[in-house]
């Protein structure tokens, strides 16, 4: 019995370690080469904040708590002739580079091109994004991680991309420009019949992992002067204008139903609570309620990324405004430049991951960005 006893509680002492040491949240600070160091983890995340009387900056990781704390090892500093770099040495990543101009205007190592801190990074094994050349009016780099599923329109279907390459997908006997009503939720992609031209009484649930899709009969005729209102839950809600309906469209079961209308009233989610609304809101406030909005560390503003830890400090990135955001996810800024997507990683810099000729043309709701 008292074997059993000593057995039940070491069992719960060890699971009390183990969730003290390995999942749950701590922030200490400590000091390092003159620098103040703040580290915090919590969700699956580092976020370390380094500064001194001149300069701040900070980091974030996406890793699995460690059993150690105090992960920053060492801070070097390099001057070149314009710019200066900090090579940070952390337990689980060895050099992690912070470079700066002579005013302490942090700027991110992939923009700068001084020789003497190009040949320094290089030293550490660090290199920025080499440029790729391409002939082609369509070139996909190949460069996508498992996790990463992009779904591109081309007018009659959709390019799927992921890690195994690139499959067209072919869905309309017609080529549709406008992609207005498409709308990626979860890892389910709805969009109309567009083969129907005046309204639809069919819409596509496509699965942008698998490539499959299924088109499903509606008992509506439905408007293309319409437009997606919100989610909750499996639904999507679209709102058409015309005929003053709200529909509720289940993407697991591709079943839809009119919620809202002039006779029974509408409704809408706040806090993911379900209540009354007017048409008014519908027709004239274009009315939005999303339960989707990915909730990331990092942010845009400007030419610069911020960490929404402190948006103080911010990053240089971009050196010409010429670009439009796509998605944004933990790390990871999808972003547009003429006909080509990239990804922005603070870790490696900009990275091309497609070229398509089509998207200085028309880039209104052509690129689905998933990550699993």
């Amino acid at each position: 019995m008292k074997k059993k006893i000593c057995f039940i509680i070491f069992v719960l002492l060890l699971v009390v370690f183990l969730i003290k040491y390995f999942v749950s949240s701590y922030k200490i600070k400590y000091n390092l080469n003159d620098f103040d160091v703040t580290e915090i983890y919590e969700n699956g995340k580092y976020y370390f904040e380094i500064s001194n009387d001149d300069l701040a900056f900070n980091i974030l990781f996406y890793k699995d708590r460690k059993l150690s704390k105090k992960l920053i090892k060492g801070i070097n500093i390099f001057e070149g002739e314009n710019y200066n770099c900090l090579d940070v040495n952390l337990d689980f990543y060895a050099h992690y580079p912070i470079c700066y101009d002579k005013d302490n205007n942090l700027i991110h190592f992939s923009l700068i091109s001084d020789k003497d801190i190009v040949e320094y990074l290089l030293d550490l094994g660090i290199s920025s994004t080499s440029l790729i050349t391409y002939d082609d009016g369509f070139y996909f780099t190949n460069s996508l991680d498992s996790n990463q599923h992009i779904a591109v329109w081309k007018y009659d279907g959709f390019y799927l991309l992921d890690d195994s390459g690139v499959k067209s997908i072919d869905m309309f006997d017609n080529d549709r420009y406008s992609n207005t009503l498409s709308y990626l939720y979860k890892d389910i992609i709805f969009l109309p019949n567009y083969d129907e031209d005046l309204f639809f009484t069919k819409f596509i649930l496509f699965d942008i992992i698998d490539g499959k899709y299924e088109i499903y009969n509606s008992d509506f005729e439905i408007s293309y002067d319409s437009y997606i209102s919100g989610t909750n839950g499996n639904n999507i809600y679209l709102y058409d204008r015309k005929n003053e309906c709200l529909y509720e469209i289940n993407i697991k079961k591709g079943k839809i139903e009119c919620v809202g209308d002039a006779e029974n009233g509408f409704v809408k989610y706040e806090n993911g609570k379900r209540v009354k609304a007017l048409l008014k809101e519908y027709d004239e406030e274009h009315i939005m309620y999303f339960d989707d909005k990915q909730c990331n560390n990092i942010a845009v503003d400007g030419l610069n990324y911020f960490y929404v830890y402190n948006n103080n400090i911010f990053t240089k990135f971009k050196n010409d405004e010429n670009f439009s955001i796509v998605n944004i996810f933990n790390n990871d800024i999808y972003y547009l430049s003429n006909d080509d997507l990239y990804v922005f990683n603070p870790i490696y810099g900009h990275k091309l991951i497609l070229h398509y000729f089509e998207l200085n043309f028309n880039d209104s709701n052509r690129i689905f960005i998933y990550n699993k």
